[in-house]
């Protein structure tokens, strides 16, 4: 399948690059914008002294857009889907999203992936779905992308027990025994 060849070729292009300790790589709603709780741990970590030393990549469908970033010097916007983005995910020991990472793409062992969602989960979600309104994917094929972005995340935060559950219950977590990747700390936008 297509999905098997890129996860393949990424694979091969990218094993051996060495992931740095000090880099973090951050996006935002699939790169369509700087916000949410990717932003609000940036801007944290680029206030406190112990990250000065460290280097942060955000990615950016419309990268021009978002090169004042880069007034911080440590600091680099790339444009997302090229070759520059799946080095930067390979190259960095820590991902913070809000949103899903591309199937083919998975975190090496020693990468951490801190999924921040963007909301509070007041639709059903995942495993949760009892119909697919998704003209793309189908119940089955929804919930084999739930399965797969589960066992990418080290972490996924939540803002509530309510939350908690729902996230539980829509990624299939206590089932797969995974429940543990939950972190009931409240989202970095907001607390």
């Amino acid at each position: 399948t297509l999905y098997s060849k890129r996860r393949i070729s990424f694979w091969l292009r990218n094993h051996n690059v060495k992931s740095d300790e000090k880099t973090v790589f951050f996006q935002s709603f699939n790169g369509k914008t700087y916000g949410c709780s990717p932003k609000a741990v940036y801007e944290y970590m680029i206030r406190q002294k112990e990250f000065s030393d460290w280097k942060f990549i955000w990615a950016f469908a419309d990268d021009e857009q978002h090169k004042d970033l880069e007034k911080n010097p440590n600091t680099t916007v790339i444009k997302q889907q090229k070759m520059e983005y799946e080095h930067a995910l390979a190259s960095a020991k820590y991902w913070i999203t809000n949103y899903r990472i591309p199937d083919y793409i998975w975190p090496k062992e020693n990468q951490v992936y801190v999924q921040c969602w963007h909301g509070t989960p007041l639709k059903r979600l995942g495993y949760d779905l009892q119909t697919s309104e998704n003209a793309i994917d189908s119940i089955q094929e929804i919930r084999q992308k739930y399965d797969m972005d589960a066992k990418k995340f080290t972490y996924i935060l939540s803002p509530s027990k309510f939350s908690s559950e729902k996230f539980s219950s829509a990624w299939n977590l206590k089932e797969t025994n995974m429940e543990h990747k939950i972190m009931e700390v409240g989202y970095p936008r907001n607390d």
